[in-house]
């Protein structure tokens, strides 16, 4: 089974910036609250794409700084 690791990823991303907050992170990234929260709180199994980029857009940041992905034998 592998496990995607996003949400611990985001919120180290979140305090190197000094973003406290789902909303700071929405107005840096036009990503809305709700679908941050649910990355966040592990709420949600697929994340597109698209907002992905928009989060490290926001971020200045690689997707792979986001997404890590743990292979459990």
């Amino acid at each position: 089974m592998n496990d995607v690791i996003i949400a611990q990823n985001l919120i180290v991303l979140m305090a190197k910036k000094n973003i406290r907050t789902i909303l700071e992170l929405q107005e840096r990234t036009g990503v809305s609250r709700v679908t941050l929260g649910k990355i966040i709180n592990g709420k949600t199994e697929n994340v597109s794409l698209s907002t992905l980029v928009r989060i490290c857009k926001g971020l200045d940041c690689d997707v792979s700084d986001l997404v890590k992905i743990k292979v459990v034998v």
